[in-house]
């Protein structure tokens, strides 16, 4: 039998908060799912995957290895439900999590895309929530928002089998490849649904890329370069967001040395968005001239720049 929805988990290593992941889809209260974990360790995770002892669990592993974004894809090609979800090895879904997805994508069965808020969880208490800058609702157009804000984690969206069939397949192989899904789907016409409610937990570690500046803006840089828009707003757009990712880059180039890279990372930034973050450009290409104030600068910006706030927030794992 067909199951409703399919929850994709593309795992790589053998860690316990996998299992973690698996047991928290299979506690959810709607049952007509399967999970589908696609191994690409070399098949290390298979133990872990069959503890779970559960026929909606469906485990594959790939005969080679394939990479985070060809793996991403390899469990959505394995998916057999009329709903797809992600979720990976390192979340865990919240009571309620699938009922509420899949109810807003019955609800209207012209949607695409549903994602939601989430909690995260910083390895000690309490956790924060992340808060997205989209008021609760349906988008009819989203691609100007996806570009502007392309912060998607996967673990927290649902979407019709019918936009991934009618996806195409060329994700860039980078570390944010997956944020291609979600672009291709608006740029199709998808309305998406924002459920500003925290449906999932979402743990950060080290071993994102987000602890790594250099790795996520020379990814960033290259994923806004692959992309391109027939839609003349959205194009604009992407070219901003390119510019942005470029003055990013130049600044972690200058802290590791590469003054020349980091000229040149400025200069295209300014033939593509000459008004876009201009004192910030102008100040990175004084540096760039100047190496031996790097790291003057770096004190002075570590020590006077505005500190984010979380909201610490109790948090009932009951719910």
């Amino acid at each position: 039998m067909t199951p409703l929805v399919s929850i994709c988990i593309p795992a790589s290593r053998d860690r316990p908060s996998l299992r973690v992941a698996i047991d928290s889809v299979l506690a959810q209260d709607h049952s007509d799912l399967e999970v589908v974990v696609t191994d690409d360790s070399g098949g290390a995770l298979e133990a872990t995957v069959a503890d779970a002892d559960d026929p909606r669990v469906r485990y594959h592993a790939n005969e080679q290895r394939l990479g985070l974004v060809a793996n991403h894809q390899a469990a959505l090609n394995l998916a057999r439900g009329r709903y797809l979800g992600f979720l990976h090895d390192d979340d865990r879904f919240l009571p309620g999590y699938v009922s509420r997805m899949v109810g807003q994508l019955e609800a209207d069965p012209s949607l695409g895309v549903v994602f939601s808020d989430c909690w995260i969880d910083h390895g000690t208490p309490p956790w924060t929530r992340r808060g997205i800058a989209f008021p609760n609702g349906r988008y009819e157009r989203f691609l100007p928002y996806v570009i502007r804000f392309p912060y998607f984690i996967p673990s927290t969206t649902m979407m019709r089998r019918e936009v991934w069939d009618g996806s195409p397949r060329a994700w860039p192989d980078l570390v944010v490849g997956d944020l291609a899904m979600y672009v291709y789907a608006a740029e199709a016409g998808w309305p998406f649904f924002y459920l500003d409610e925290p449906l999932v937990v979402y743990r950060q570690h080290p071993e994102q890329i987000g602890f790594d500046a250099a790795r996520q803006r020379d990814h960033s840089v290259r994923f806004w370069d692959a992309m391109h828009f027939a839609d003349p707003e959205a194009e604009g757009l992407r070219t901003q967001k390119l510019a942005h990712w470029l003055i990013a880059r130049a600044g972690v180039r200058l802290k590791d040395g590469d003054a020349d890279g980091a000229k040149d990372d400025l200069a295209r930034a300014q033939g593509l968005a000459p008004d876009l973050e201009r004192g910030r450009r102008v100040g990175l290409r004084l540096l760039a001239c100047a190496p031996i104030l790097v790291a003057p600068a770096n004190r002075l910006w570590r020590q006077f720049r505005p500190r984010r706030r979380a909201l610490p927030l109790d948090v009932d794992e009951s719910r």
